[in-house]
């Protein structure tokens, strides 16, 4: 049986030679462009600052002596996210069929990454969420966690189908969008790089060898100074 493999298809329009990508990652199908940048970039730095608010949220809520709950830091978060949301939403995207190699040869080029390279850690999402979807789904696992906040609610965050798996997903993601595919987006060549292609998707992978599950693990950390069970 044939791995799995990931894929980024570039497509480059002749005319205008403005680039966008789609992102075939598992469950995440990510039309992308340069107009997505901000908004990319703005959630890959609020992703980094979530194992810290979710381990003072569940710290204030433990705490007998404050009457803060901590739910308010996740109320921040989850406002984050919605403003990324209204901004994606007026972002246009072009359809996944858009990024047919087959159909369009001479205007796309792949490149792969197989699960022995790079392995995602979300399992539950069923079906397919592009990068707006995407972003509804962790703002609403956040909403529900507020329910459960708790000091003793680590596998709510950690585990399968929790918080930060999807985090840390999303994160490789917006990795690969910031310096793969956002600079292939400026370039106004009629061809793409494909040494300059390769290289990155090198990068990629020593990126997810050094620091995989980077948010989950800094959650760990968090949480044994903070001392949440």
């Amino acid at each position: 049986m044939s791995e799995t493999r990931y894929k980024i298809i570039f497509r480059r329009h002749p005319e205008t030679l403005q680039v966008t990508a789609l992102l075939l990652f598992g469950a995440f199908r990510w039309a992308v462009s340069k107009s997505h940048f901000v908004a990319i970039f703005g959630l890959y730095r609020v992703l980094k600052s979530i194992p810290d608010k979710l381990c003072t949220a569940m710290s204030l809520k433990c705490d007998p002596s404050t009457e803060d709950n901590g739910e308010f830091l996740i109320d921040l978060v989850i406002n984050q996210l919605e403003y990324f949301i209204n901004k994606i939403s007026n972002t246009s995207s072009d359809p996944v069929d858009y990024f047919d190699p087959a159909r369009h040869p001479s205007q796309c080029q792949v490149l792969e990454y197989s699960q022995s390279e790079i392995k995602l850690r979300e399992r539950n999402l069923i079906g397919h969420r592009d990068l707006l979807n995407t972003i509804i789904e962790l703002k609403s696992r956040l909403s529900d966690m507020k329910s459960q906040l708790s000091c003793v609610y680590f596998a709510y965050c950690y585990g399968r189908g929790g918080v930060l798996p999807l985090c840390d997903d999303i994160n490789l993601l917006c990795q690969i969008f910031i310096h793969t595919i956002h600079p292939e987006c400026l370039s106004h060549s009629n061809k793409f790089n494909i040494r300059k292609l390769s290289e990155q998707r090198t990068i990629t992978i020593e990126y997810f060898k050094g620091f995989k599950n980077s948010l989950a693990l800094e959650y760990q950390r968090l949480s044994k100074l903070y001392h949440i069970k």
